[in-house]
């Protein structure tokens, strides 16, 4: 089977098409318009071209091409995560770089960086051809920072197919290590590649965690500084050990693409206090923020588990918001499942080191440097507290559906 993609060798349309259609003929076409005319005239078996992208929306001259080339059918649809790095020639400073060539589309993502830096975006037919222009020879050894979030499982030691990580930063990707590209037919989870050779991530996402937890330590203490965290904890440390009825929604989500409602309400649940009795206490509201956390990791956990056929025995978690103790021990708590904590904070540049010293042949091999470099600590469900967690998420979930369906 021949399908073909818009760009060169190394185009996000490439990567598309690969997942869609591993193990085919990929066949590349330098416009949009070829690689329709390719399919029209039976040239290729199926094209796989970009309709849409989050950041600056659709792909207007693919849309004009549907509505002019009717006999054809869509049949499938991918999402792939598009990441961006500026290349120059050796010696050259960010400061010294005075124009970038790239996509229209490629362009438009990276507006604003490129604006703040005052480099003027140059339109190049697509991002690879725009690379070839550069004048680098084909097969010159560059290095490349690997995506964040994946070399972020790697440093984690998240790399064997079955094995899932969850990184805990501004955002909460979860993601679970397959050996091929897999497809949810409700097209909401999405796949992509890994760091690590012939592996690929299947990934969910909890979305505004951190930087939502962040914003609530300000308003409660007008800072969010490690002092502040440090106060935060203790406050949730401190707190009445009965179980509370706070309950928070506001920040993490379980990823659905299908309902996505920027205009849904958002806040905190509790109990009316009566006679002024039985307000919430700050480490009350804290808490209840971090069970959202783990209530919404436990949903898209749920999401990857239901697509894979398999259970999550343990997860992996890193990133700023796992050196939490309270977190930790409430996530695990709700998974029913240990956790694996990395103790290294910055596990994405770890896992590009890892690579680095593979490939500078200071480790044997992808193992022994894992081995060798990352650590991580286990944290057990509380016992006697899962059923209670059980409960609570239930009740969680209920009002989550509900708040999803509403605007505000």
């Amino acid at each position: 089977m021949s399908v073909a993609y818009q760009g060169l060798a190394g185009a996000f349309s490439e990567a598309a098409a690969a997942a869609l259609f591993p193990e085919q003929s990929l066949v590349a076409r330098r416009t949009f318009a070829e690689v329709f005319g390719a399919l029209e005239a039976a040239e290729v078996d199926a094209a796989v071209v970009p309709v849409e992208n989050t950041h600056v929306g659709s792909v207007v001259d693919v849309y004009d091409l549907l509505r002019g080339h009717a006999g054809l059918q869509v049949i499938a649809e991918a999402v792939v995560r598009v990441r961006h790095c500026l290349m120059a020639k050796k010696g050259a400073s960010l400061e010294s770089i005075k124009s970038a060539r790239s996509h229209p589309q490629a362009l438009a993502q990276v507006d604003d960086w490129l604006r703040a830096r005052h480099i003027e975006p140059v339109v190049a037919y697509d991002t690879a051809g725009a690379a070839a222009e550069t004048g680098i020879p084909a097969g010159t050894p560059v290095f490349v920072g690997g995506a964040d979030t994946e070399s972020a499982l790697l440093g984690s030691g998240v790399y064997e197919p079955g094995a899932t990580g969850a990184v805990l930063g501004t955002t909460s990707p979860v993601q679970t290590v397959v050996d091929h590209p897999l497809i949810d037919p409700r097209g909401n989870l999405w796949t992509s590649c890994h760091v690590v050779p012939d592996r690929w991530v299947l990934e969910s996402n909890a979305g505004d965690t951190g930087d939502s937890y962040r914003w609530l330590l300000e308003l409660m203490y007008g800072a969010a500084d490690a002092a502040t965290y440090a106060v935060a904890e203790d406050a949730m440390r401190n707190r009445d050990s009965a179980p509370s009825q706070v309950y928070c929604h506001f920040g993490p989500v379980i990823f659905n693409l299908r309902e996505l409602n920027p205009l849904k309400p958002a806040g905190m649940l509790f109990r009316f206090p009566l006679l002024h009795v039985d307000r919430p206490l700050r480490g009350e509201v804290l808490h209840a923020f971090f069970e959202n956390v783990a209530f919404a990791i436990r949903g898209n956990c749920e999401q990857i588990a239901a697509l894979t056929g398999r259970p999550i025995p343990v997860l992996t978690v890193s990133g700023g918001m796992a050196q939490s103790p309270t977190l930790a021990r409430l996530l695990a708590t709700v998974l029913r499942a240990p956790l694996a904590v990395a103790t290294v904070v910055e596990t994405a540049s770890l896992g590009c080191a890892i690579l680095a010293a593979v490939g500078a042949g200071l480790h044997a091999g992808l193992g022994d440097a894992v081995a060798a470099m990352s650590r991580r600590r286990p944290v057990d469900p509380v016992a006697g507290e899962t059923s209670e967690y059980d409960d609570r998420y239930h009740r969680w979930r209920e009002v989550y559906g509900k708040l999803t369906a509403w605007m505000l």
